[in-house]
């Protein structure tokens, strides 16, 4: 029962610290990513860290990549073997795609995708704030891919 009493305390505290961490991370996502995915996985971040500030931007990641640890410490960028859009069809990713359209594939005459990664970019002289905010990031997706496959 003492170990598990000790266990329970530490948990407690670890909690408590947390809280104590201030500071602020600048972060670079997709467009679709910003606005369909990140708002409840940063309001969970924010539930545990409500010290450190977010500041988001949306935008085309090939160019954010580049700015990693200058205007960004993390980015949330697509990288594929190439970029098929036209007027009417567009690549989208599937975790945010519109139920209110049809996905349309190769049995509609459309050639198959390309693989595309998404990976998660950070500064090489990143702070404690960016390192909590990767690692949540990190451990949602993976907790995501572990449901979907």
């Amino acid at each position: 029962m003492r170990a598990a009493s000790s266990a329970l305390g530490e948990e407690a505290i670890q909690r408590l610290r947390q809280h104590e961490i201030v500071g602020q991370v600048r972060l670079g996502v997709m467009d679709d990513y910003g606005t369909v995915l990140m708002p409840p996985i940063l309001k969970a971040f924010y539930n545990s860290y409500p010290g450190i500030k977010l500041h988001m931007e949306t935008g085309l990641t090939a160019s954010m990549i580049g700015r990693v640890g200058k205007a960004y410490d993390v980015v949330i960028a697509m990288h594929g073997r190439n970029e098929a859009q036209g007027l009417a069809v567009t690549v989208v990713k599937e975790g945010t795609f519109p139920r209110s359209l049809r996905m349309l594939g190769t049995e509609d005459g459309l050639p198959a995708l390309p693989t595309a990664e998404i990976r998660l970019h950070a500064s090489r002289t990143v702070q404690p704030p960016a390192i909590l905010l990767a690692r949540h990031l990190r451990d949602h997706f993976k907790a995501v891919h572990r449901r979907t496959t």
